[in-house]
């Protein structure tokens, strides 16, 4: 991935792995841990916060709602947060940009989906249907 995506969606990585660090299983707490630590680490790395038009109006839900799942099984937690992350992007396009490649369109981002929402909703659904899988 090119550009500054390419440094956030490593961030998203990175710090989530970190929110994780030293767990010795994957379930439901343990993916609203690394969500928690991907939406903090990419928010302070790229200044964007819920309702600028990024990845973070996908993220954001996504990380609220696995701290809201966390007893969940791991299959039902995970597609809880793909919905999350599915509204979220659905949301965004009802934003305007404020931050982000698609800053420079301004109001003709009304109507549009943030690509980077779109991206963090297609990774986390493809999550939820690797692990029901």
């Amino acid at each position: 991935m090119g550009g500054a995506s390419g440094a956030i969606f490593g961030t998203v990585f990175r710090s989530g792995g970190k929110g994780i660090a030293g767990a010795e299983k994957f379930g439901a707490l343990e993916l609203a841990g690394f969500l928690k630590a991907a939406v903090d680490g990419v928010m302070e790395r790229g200044g964007a916060k819920p309702g600028d038009k990024t990845m973070v109006d996908a993220l954001y839900p996504a990380a609220e709602k696995a701290a809201e799942v966390t007893e969940l099984s791991l299959v039902e937690a995970a597609d809880a947060v793909a919905g999350a992350a599915e509204a979220g992007r659905e949301a965004s396009k009802e934003m305007i940009a404020t931050m982000g490649r698609a800053k420079t369109l301004g109001e003709r981002s009304l109507g549009h989906p943030d690509a980077g929402a779109c991206s963090i909703s297609i990774i986390l659904r493809g999550m939820h249907a690797y692990i029901a899988s």
